[in-house]
């Protein structure tokens, strides 16, 4: 019992500890009443690099901060539950290729800030990781994001004043290529291949552990 429950809780540590650090940053933010904004990405300028990594830490209001803490709670415990050996490199992945992504590729010279294209990642890995694998329970964790967050799609719109749909762009395209790049990661005991004792007795390295 003690087992499960371990198992259950522990990958909500790590978004716990996110959600935690954006928040402190947030309050020192405003108690020091010290803008961070210029922590963010400036689209194709020298002074925008260190955003790619301090970016999605920065947030314009508690507003822009609570509505990213909810979905980083949910999505980053079913990321952790759910795929435990892919769960590190998708949380780096997504997290600096979408930077980077923004980086080169947004519009306009406004600066980026917010965890709401590693949020799309994160959501997105979990959609398509789903439907890729077809397990039921996995499934399930589909039916669970699209009811939760099923306005995710409007993020993607162009011209939404204070939207970085860029950032939300970029979030989706990475995790639908991460659902791929990690597809032989965390495959569940019932989708093995039943040959997989005997394929290892012949020295045959199984691609499914990921």
């Amino acid at each position: 019992m003690q087992e499960e429950k371990r198992e259950v809780l522990l990958p909500l540590l790590f978004p716990l500890i996110l959600v935690l650090v954006l928040g402190i940053i947030k309050l020192f933010e405003v108690t020091q009443d010290m803008p961070l904004v210029m922590l963010g990405i400036h689209p194709r300028q020298a002074d925008g690099l260190l955003g790619i990594i301090t970016g999605p830490l920065i947030h314009g209001d508690w507003q822009h901060f609570l509505s990213n803490a909810s979905p980083l709670l949910v999505l980053g415990w079913m990321l952790g539950y759910f795929y435990p050996r892919a769960f590190t490199g998708v949380v780096i992945n997504s997290w600096w290729i979408t930077g980077t992504l923004v980086w080169l590729a947004a519009g306009g010279t406004a600066w980026h800030i917010g965890a709401s294209g590693v949020v799309y990642a994160w959501a997105f890995f979990l959609l398509a990781s789903g439907l890729i694998r077809r397990e039921r329970q996995r499934t399930a964790v589909i039916a669970i994001i699209v009811m939760l967050y099923g306005s995710l799609v409007w993020g993607l719109m162009p011209g939404l004043e204070g939207i970085s749909w860029e950032s939300h762009l970029a979030g989706t395209a990475v995790g639908l290529v991460l659902a791929i790049a990690y597809r032989h990661y965390d495959i569940p005991p019932s989708d093995i291949d039943p040959f997989e004792d005997e394929l290892e007795e012949e020295g045959i390295d199984y691609k499914y552990r990921g």
